[in-house]
């Protein structure tokens, strides 16, 4: 039997696509995952910039990474749609983006990357205040286990399929809130 649902399998084959050159259908299989497992979504938003960049269709992947910041959120989507932003209508308009998005779901990520935006511009006193917001941010992002398994909490910073704690398959998913997705 073949489990259509399996986000897992259209990962895979998403890769495949990716490495015989075949964008469009890695595309296809990429935007599979969302539907399949949206928690998944954090896993194809780069490899996806990259399929339709390859294609030169930048415009479509900004609608959709709109439609899943709206109806999904996660700060990974959120993200790609500021780097695309910011390649497309420039550094200003990516970073108001950024900034409304966050006053409406707040992220450690989110403030990281506008703290990096802002040191691009200051000078002294606040440059080095704003260096060290951007250690700190760095510290709670480093430290913090992007995966958890449902099952028994086993926590992680790489994506298993199969938890190493519990020993079952598909439990472990992206961590959601501030300090995760």
């Amino acid at each position: 039997d073949m489990d259509k649902n399996c986000a897992r399998a259209s990962l895979i084959e998403a890769g495949i696509c990716t490495i015989e050159s075949h964008p469009a259908a890695a595309i296809n299989a990429y935007r599979q995952v969302g539907k399949q497992d949206p928690d998944y979504l954090p896993e194809v938003t780069g490899p996806l910039f990259e399929c339709y960049r390859e294609i030169g269709k930048l415009d479509e992947y900004r609608d959709y990474l709109h439609e899943v910041v709206a109806t999904i959120g996660g700060i990974t989507p959120l993200l790609c749609l500021t780097d695309l932003t910011e390649e497309l209508e420039g550094r200003d308009a990516a970073v108001h983006y950024l900034a409304s998005e966050l006053d409406r779901r707040p992220a450690v990520r989110g403030v990281h990357r506008l703290v990096e935006y802002a040191l691009a511009s200051a000078e002294g006193d606040m440059q080095r205040s704003l260096y060290t917001i951007r250690q700190m941010t760095e510290r709670l992002i480093q430290g913090k286990s992007v995966y958890k398994c449902k099952q028994c909490g086993f926590a992680a910073k790489n994506l298993h399929w199969q938890c190493p704690g519990c020993k079952c398959w598909n439990s472990i998913k992206p961590v959601f809130g501030v300090e995760g997705e």
